[in-house]
């Protein structure tokens, strides 16, 4: 029932910034009623803004072609991680991710969304691996700096670009585009509308789970996976 209305709220425009009537337009009696059986429903179910939310966001965030993925576009279940090099939980998530894509190889997918949110170091490394994508090269610096132990400086962030293969001289002049200065804007709106402030943070179908909290993660999972005949 809670899915069914947010997608009806979705839908009909409700709680998502579009135009309300007119002030001075009165409702009908059957507007009415349905409003006020919603705000009924909406203060009895609160979580159902949540999974408006979550709702949103997965239109966002898994149709940006921006965002790096990993699995099949087709695949019944999205996993979308909003993540932070500098973040040792993320350090620690990037192994459920991946083993997550690579034990549901047909039926899972991953989106990647750097959410840089400690700092200008935290900033730096995200730029440069949205300009190693440039180079085919998004996952494998991901990887590198995600294992790496200890400061993350600009020198690091270089050396450890140049031992995964990525032109780093290229990578630099990348990393100074407008285009991804953009897209990380979009990213810090996009964990707004759904409340994520910190990282790590994952939806998954449009469930949202704080932190890496893997029991969680692997219930989540679990059950979208059922619910997908899988």
């Amino acid at each position: 029932m809670r899915a069914v209305l947010a997608a009806a709220l979705i839908g009909a425009g409700v709680l998502t910034g579009c135009s309300a009537p007119a002030a001075n337009t009165p409702l009908s009696a059957d507007e009415q009623k349905i409003g006020e059986a919603v705000r009924r429903y909406l203060l009895a179910n609160p979580g159902v803004l949540d999974e408006v939310r979550a709702a949103q966001v997965r239109q966002i965030v898994e149709s940006d072609a921006r965002n790096f993925a990993l699995g099949p576009a087709n695949a019944p279940v999205t996993i979308v991680e909003f993540m932070d090099y500098r973040c040792g939980y993320c350090h620690q998530a990037m192994d459920w991710v991946l083993k997550a894509a690579q034990t549901h190889k047909d039926k899972v997918r991953i989106v990647f969304v750097d959410f840089p949110v400690l700092g200008e170091a935290s900033v730096e490394a995200a730029q440069a691996v949205l300009a190693a994508a440039k180079q085919d090269k998004y996952l494998t610096l991901h990887q590198a700096l995600m294992r790496h132990q200890g400061p993350l400086t600009g020198a690091t962030i270089d050396a450890i670009a140049r031992q995964a293969g990525v032109d780093v001289a290229k990578m630099r002049r990348d990393m100074s585009d407008d285009s991804i200065g953009e897209h990380l804007a979009d990213n810090y709106e996009a964990a707004g509308k759904i409340d994520f402030q910190a990282t790590p943070s994952f939806t998954i179908n449009g469930v949202a789970v704080k932190g890496a909290d893997f029991a969680k993660l692997d219930q989540v999972l679990a059950e979208q996976l059922k619910a997908a005949g899988g």
